[in-house]
């Protein structure tokens, strides 16, 4: 295992760099503690870095993500995935959850999400780096839409 390691400003100790390594894999250290998602970011920070894995047919709710605050006029959170091992579907949608495609996303491939999304894991071993527009208000029922 592999720990980020976090670069802070000698004054005062504030976060100035985070490095998470490709190597990382202590997902059941970090919030939520699910084994599935580590959210390796102050919840404070206006971007948010997330790891994620799956198995195969692992997919969580078509879903938005809420702004605590309004960002330049959007009403979302965008999101880009990177996927860095496996295979990962995602269907992009709508604020009202109607479907615009799929990407099929693989090493190296990045999606960036700025409505409705879905993942679902199509191989053992998949897992994404998930940048995202924060603050995160700390629970998962305050930061998303579930779309039907």
């Amino acid at each position: 295992m592999s720990a980020p390691i976090r670069f802070t400003a000698p004054d005062d100790g504030r976060l100035i760099g985070l490095y998470v390594p490709a190597s990382f894999d202590a997902f059941d250290s970090y919030y939520p503690n699910d084994g599935r998602r580590a959210y390796l970011t102050e919840f404070d920070l206006p971007l948010q870095i997330v790891r994620t894995q799956g198995s195969p047919g692992d997919a969580g709710s078509k879903h938005v993500h809420l702004p605590q605050e309004p960002s330049r006029g959007w009403p979302t959170c965008h999101k880009v995935m990177v996927c860095l091992s496996g295979a990962v579907r995602v269907e992009v949608s709508d604020f009202d959850g109607v479907a615009a495609g799929t990407a099929e996303l693989r090493p190296g491939d990045a999606l960036l999400c700025v409505e409705g999304h879905e993942a679902v894991y199509l191989e053992d071993g998949s897992r994404l780096l998930e940048i995202r527009q924060g603050p995160y208000p700390g629970n998962v029922s305050d930061d998303r839409i579930i779309l039907a």
